[in-house]
């Protein structure tokens, strides 16, 4: 029996509709089964709605053209055109006119009497497979917060308000969380953000330090390394109740971790290994199947896409769709992925953190810290929050580069390219960066770490002999 295709994608996130142009420009034939839509739009958009959303939330002044706190009608027409806007390019019939076969239904893995996916009743065999489906976020298991129903960034933009809540309590770290608690804290809602560790666990303590100082001086209420025991109704909304104290609010909303959606795709009919794991994994996200350095799964054809933000999951579908298609050689390098929290201030984060690089090099990791107070741009704007710090091997090699300040996202872009392209300090200290702009801050730090670097390395004495004898030579000529 002839294969369908060289590679069908089960998706329900909009990765999945790049990873297939992506292989349709490779002219591989491609299947893309997609659920069927939610919100008008294609199912897993909701992260679309939530990237439009926390826009708005830094300068809804601007793009709404209104001085006072809109109502939440408003801001739905607003982010729900954009993501229309977004989704044209990606829609059905833009995909189907590159080439692509789109099938809009639930699929299911099936192994006799070959390895396919029933959907439609239909049965398409490919040469490979992509699993790229969308996230659930995890409900903690605490007394009573299950029913209560409490919101997610997805659910979020199922409910139908007419005003924001003016009370808010979201339960988690991640960056989902700190992003929404600040955009409803500019909207007029009193937020309490509560996380059960410190703020951005993984990232560098003083870039969590300055993210939690700029949602305080917002007005959101804080409290880290806080336990809840338990939730339930009142008279007035819902409550939790932390070790300390009781808290009163309209909403409760949840972002703490996610775990792929593989509910009814027939993993174990497919032979792919899967496992019930919420902590300690590697990526940002819970996951529930056993994936290789290559994204394969325990069966050979299949490649899994496992995390929901986008940076790691756009790489993760590059690879996969490179090795589905050709040798499965390429891999994964986590380490060499950004991860951003576009809250304003921003933070972007790749490669190693401090903590990180001693471990693994010791003596041989070289840190310098520079302050956006040396930048002109951040003084014209009268906006100096921020620094970046850069870490390195004493040979110059990059080990990590962590930015925290106005458009940090668009400096950890660059910071990304010097380290996935293995680039050396030198390098970033020679950035030609358009003057005045934020990126400048990369050369700055870089040359604060050669500068760093020469006072601790035995040729300064070298170099202070070699120019002190070249200008002995030239008194001896002039004489």
């Amino acid at each position: 029996m002839p294969l369908d295709y060289d590679l069908l994608i089960l998706g329900g996130m909009p990765i999945a509709r790049e990873a297939a142009i992506a292989a349709r420009a490779l002219q591989a034939r491609v299947a893309l089964v997609e659920p069927l839509p939610q919100l008008g739009a294609w199912a897993g958009s909701e992260g679309l709605y939530h990237q439009a959303f926390v826009q708005l939330g830094r300068n809804w002044q601007r793009l709404l053209g209104v001085a006072e706190v809109p109502a939440w009608a408003t801001i739905w027409d607003w982010v729900s055109g954009s993501v229309a806007a977004l989704e044209e390019g990606r829609s059905p019939a833009v995909l189907m006119a590159r080439g692509i076969d789109v099938v809009v239904g639930n699929g299911a893995f099936e192994r006799q009497p070959h390895l396919s996916v029933a959907v439609n009743g239909r049965s398409l065999r490919a040469r490979a497979y992509l699993l790229a489906r969308g996230f659930d976020w995890v409900i903690p298991t605490i007394l009573g917060l299950a029913d209560l129903q409490p919101l997610t960034p997805d659910s979020l933009w199922h409910v139908n308000w007419t005003v924001v809540p003016q009370r808010l309590i979201i339960l988690g770290y991640s960056p989902a969380a700190l992003e929404l608690a600040q955009t409803f804290c500019r909207l007029g809602t009193q937020v309490t953000l509560i996380t059960r560790d410190r703020l951005l666990p993984w990232a560098e303590p003083e870039a969590a330090q300055l993210l939690q100082a700029q949602l305080e001086a917002d007005g959101v209420e804080l409290l880290t390394r806080t336990q809840v025991i338990k939730a339930g109704h009142s008279s007035t909304g819902k409550w939790i109740q932390t070790e300390f104290q009781r808290i009163e609010a309209d909403e409760i909303l949840v972002a703490a971790a996610q775990v792929l959606d593989v509910a009814g795709v027939n993993l174990a009919g497919a032979g792919v290994e899967s496992r019930h794991v919420l902590a300690a994994n590697p990526l940002p996200a819970a996951s529930s199947i056993t994936v290789r350095p290559n994204l394969r799964s325990t069966n050979p054809r299949i490649y899994v896409c496992q995390s929901p933000e986008l940076p790691f999951a756009r790489q993760a579908a590059r690879v996969a769709v490179r090795n589905a298609l050709f040798l499965p050689w390429t891999h994964l390098h986590l380490e060499q992925i950004p991860r951003f929290v576009l809250t304003d201030v921003a933070l972007a984060s790749v490669g190693l953190t401090e903590a990180q690089a001693r471990y693994r090099y010791g003596d041989d990791a070289v840190v310098q810290s520079e302050s956006f107070k040396g930048l002109a741009i951040a003084q014209m704007q009268g906006n100096t929050t921020g620094f970046c710090k850069l870490i390195a091997r004493r040979n110059g090699d990059l080990l990590g580069i962590h930015v925290v300040g106005t458009q940090a996202e668009d400096v950890g872009a660059i910071a990304t390219l010097a380290l996935q392209t293995q680039q050396k300090v030198r390098a970033l200290a020679e950035l030609p960066a358009t003057s005045p702009s934020r990126a400048e801050i990369l050369s700055q730090t870089a040359l604060a770490w050669q500068r760093q670097r020469l006072h601790q390395h035995p040729w300064r004495d070298w170099l202070e002999d070699w120019h002190e004898g070249r200008r002995a030579a030239a008194s001896w000529k002039k004489s």
